[in-house]
């Protein structure tokens, strides 16, 4: 008899997901439909709303959700890798109502530079492939059943950042 992650993963493994490798900087796209998990690009930032209108435009017919990257300092919601992770979590679910879940990336980008590094690409030919592997190897986690986190539904209070008020108290 199945446990329930195996089911999870039967499920996930059979539908069609696309996953992202949120950067500061790049955009790592991949898509999983019958069990493979494919790179589709690597794009460059160009703002949240055009970012989410180009993974669109990749990935074509909706898929059954997408799934992003969790920086593994995520355990501190305040590191600006994983809020913006979720914030871009958040407003892809927003923008296209697509069930949104948010997977652990530990070390993802590690593996993917391994493969494409074994696969006869230089450390000069990575930068355009390394993201959209690093999705990939997102999209395999989820599938294989790991551990995933709902989208935030609701924007997160942004962070105090500077000096303490010196004011009376």
């Amino acid at each position: 008899m199945q446990d329930a992650r195996e089911k999870r993963g039967d499920v996930r493994r059979r539908a069609r997901y696309v996953g992202l490798d949120v950067g500061e900087v790049r955009l790592g796209v991949a898509a999983l439909e019958d069990g493979v998990a494919t790179p589709l690009s690597t794009l460059t930032r160009a703002g949240t709303r055009r970012d989410i209108a180009a993974v669109q435009a990749l990935v074509g017919l909706p898929p059954a959700g997408a799934v992003v990257g969790l920086p593994p300092e995520a355990d501190d919601p305040r590191t600006c890798a994983a809020r913006r992770a979720r914030e871009f979590a958040r407003r892809l679910h927003e923008a296209t109502g697509w069930e949104v879940v948010l997977v652990d990336e530990a070390d993802s980008t590690a593996i993917a530079r391994a493969r494409l590094q074994a696969l006869g690409l230089r450390a000069s030919g990575l930068r355009g492939h390394l993201d959209s592997w690093a999705a990939v190897e997102i999209l395999q986690r989820f599938a294989a059943g790991a551990p995933a986190e709902a989208a935030p539904r609701t924007a997160e209070a942004p962070l105090v950042q500077g000096r303490r008020s010196r004011g009376r108290r």
